[in-house]
């Protein structure tokens, strides 16, 4: 394998993961802003983001060779969409899981 490959692989497989974790985020929530959007927004973004994960997934599992101006792409791709779900995460689904639990008090004896 060459190079050029495994970094077309690596850059596929965090693209895969950022788009499917997005797809997750974004429509995974009842109380998601996307779902005001309407059926046929929704619908494309939902569509266009399965299309990218599986078009990624695809990529890795061919582990296709492509030009080196893809490859710089699909690493753009891959930082942007890493990123995304990331900042999605802590910004948006971390500080919403400790909701609707019971908290426990600490009280003196």
């Amino acid at each position: 394998m060459s190079t050029i490959m495994v970094v077309n692989a690596a850059a596929n497989a965090v693209m895969a993961a950022g788009f499917s974790a997005f797809l997750i985020f974004l429509f995974g929530r009842r109380n998601s802003l996307v779902h005001k959007l309407g059926g046929v927004n929704t619908g494309f973004v939902k569509g266009a983001l399965a299309l990218c994960a599986s078009g990624s997934l695809y990529n890795l599992l061919i582990l296709s060779e492509p030009p080196p101006s893809e490859v710089v792409l699909n690493v753009g791709m891959a930082c942007l969409f890493g990123w995304a779900s990331w900042f999605h995460w802590v910004r948006f689904v971390r500080p919403l899981r400790g909701r609707g639990r019971r908290v426990r008090r600490k009280t003196a004896r």
